[in-house]
């Protein structure tokens, strides 16, 4: 079946929140999503939607994405983007709006900074120089088709026509599958953070970073 990689449409969303939620979690049942708004899926897929609509343009922000479509239906995606136009210091800010908005207590904005704290320690560096490849994620009816095989080499060719001369991206120490689609398409590990909080809170020891020239 023909793999067709195309820019999010409005009916897209939901797919993204999903794509947001699934690659945070990495095939674990928890990720930086589940920390910052515990309890169940329906309400945080809910915000998670919100988030990605809001402007400023963060790192989710729904304009990145590029869907993979298989028989006419979303199959995989991912967010590439370009860094200096999606500081880390705006997921703070839309992200503490959100959840003030949410609870209607600023306290909670607190609260949901502590519960991020494991996650935090190790978050790698993302240098303006390098395009972002960030939240790579298929659905599991259409796994090992190529579906991120495709979507990841777009990218790189979108980075590559921004002007970047490497890309970035970053996974978790122990996702083999993913580390070695990674290095077969020409991406070398460049550093990694372990912190035994991270470890008890999401079940891995760490997120590495790999980087490739474009």
């Amino acid at each position: 079946m023909e793999i067709k990689i195309r820019s999010i449409t409005s009916q897209d969303t939901g797919f993204v929140a999903w794509t947001l939620l699934t690659a945070s979690r990495s095939r674990r049942g928890i990720g930086f999503w589940d920390l910052l708004f515990p309890g169940a899926e329906e309400p945080r897929r809910r915000l998670v939607e919100q988030f990605i609509r809001n402007l400023p343009p963060t790192f989710c922000h729904h304009r990145w994405f590029l869907i993979a479509e298989m028989g006419g239906r979303p199959a995989a995606a991912l967010a590439g983007l370009d860094p200096r136009a999606a500081g880390p210091d705006l997921i703070k800010e839309t992200l503490a709006a959100l959840v003030a908005r949410e609870s209607g207590s600023p306290g909670q904005i607190f609260a949901a900074a502590r519960r991020l704290k494991p996650f935090l320690t190790c978050v790698p560096e993302i240098p303006t120089h390098h395009w972002c490849i960030e939240s790579v994620a298929t659905s599991a009816r259409y796994r090992r088709c190529g579906c991120a095989r495709a979507l990841i080499t777009a990218s790189l060719n979108q980075g590559r026509r921004n002007g970047f001369n490497a890309a970035q991206l970053a996974v978790l120490l122990d996702n083999r599958s993913a580390i070695r689609l990674y290095e077969s398409l020409g991406f070398t590990r460049l550093d990694e953070k372990r912190h035994p909080r991270f470890a008890a809170a999401i079940g891995a020891p760490g997120i590495a970073r790999f980087v490739c020239g474009l």
